[in-house]
């Protein structure tokens, strides 16, 4: 949900704030898994958010944004999350894990897991 606020220019933390600022600025990459791009296109479609699939990717390169593959690395570490119920989530979750990385979320159920460290406030 965090790239949807920043590319809709909604709210967010101050924390979440300068991180988008910084990889605006080219000082480093956010990631973005591959499963939050499909989310994106499902929201997208069922007309929950204004942010389509097609201006993200165009908005990416510039915004310091790079899409994650979902790999079998990624769905293996995925079935090793047992306390995020939620298949997607877990893949959103397991990208950043599998990598070393830290999840920017503001799910309260991801939040709480052990799989890894998350970010929001």
């Amino acid at each position: 949900m965090a790239v949807v606020l920043h590319c809709e220019n909604r709210r967010l933390p101050k924390a979440a704030q300068v991180i988008f600022a910084a990889a605006g600025r080219g000082e480093f990459q956010v990631g973005v898994s591959a499963m939050t791009l499909a989310e994106v296109g499902y929201l997208f479609e069922k007309k929950r958010i204004a942010l389509s699939v097609d201006a993200l990717l165009s908005q990416a390169s510039a915004l310091g944004l790079v899409i994650l593959a979902l790999d079998d690395l990624v769905v293996q570490r995925a079935f090793q999350i047992i306390d995020i119920p939620e298949l997607h989530d877990r893949l959103i979750a397991a990208t950043a894990w599998q990598r070393s990385l830290p999840l920017l979320t503001n799910d309260p159920v991801i939040r709480a897991s052990a799989a890894g460290l998350t970010r929001w406030e």
